[in-house]
């Protein structure tokens, strides 16, 4: 159901774009287009999630709800609607909602910045330590043998200066 998502995003476009176009002279009808389509999707998001992530199901439904807000004023800027004062605070409220959005959407935007440096951060050091661990064991190791070779060429040495018969190189 999550591609059928993208179709009605794009159909959703392409109507609206055929509305605004072909009914210029019916304001009332695009507004009412727009907030059935709206609406519509709203609707989808709230029953069908079609994000894998709770967040961006949430993030999407905000936004669409922030469409109908700044949509559902627009009924003012049509005939029905004469009073300047009126309009006025109408076109306010509009910019204060697309402004509310602005706000919203750069709050998601850095929280999920920040969320992927934490992460890439946790598996660098992750990374570092494991590396360090590593190094520690290989020096260790290396001691190691290091240690075990000089003792058999110690005892190597002193085979061969006690001679085959016994100590202090009497025969």
């Amino acid at each position: 159901m999550a591609l059928m998502y993208h179709i009605f995003f794009f159909l959703r476009r392409y109507v609206m774009l055929l509305i605004l176009t072909v009914l210029s002279e019916y304001a009332i009808w695009q507004i009412n287009v727009h907030l059935m389509s709206t609406v519509f999707i709203i609707s989808y998001i709230f029953s069908q999630r079609p994000y894998e992530e709770p967040w961006a199901n949430l993030h999407e439904l905000l936004n669409e709800c922030f469409i109908f807000a700044a949509a559902y004023p627009l009924f003012a800027f049509t005939d029905w609607v004469s009073d300047l004062d009126a309009r006025y605070n109408y076109g306010w409220f509009i910019v204060g909602v697309i402004c509310l959005n602005v706000l919203f959407n750069m709050i998601v935007a850095t929280v999920l910045v920040i969320s992927d440096a934490c992460k890439k951060l946790k598996i660098y050091l992750i990374r570092r330590r494991k590396l360090q661990e590593f190094k520690a064991r290989h020096l260790q190791y290396l001691a190691q043998v290091s240690t075990n070779n000089l003792t058999i060429k110690l005892k190597a040495k002193r085979k061969a200066s006690t001679g085959k018969n016994g100590k202090n190189g009497k025969k």
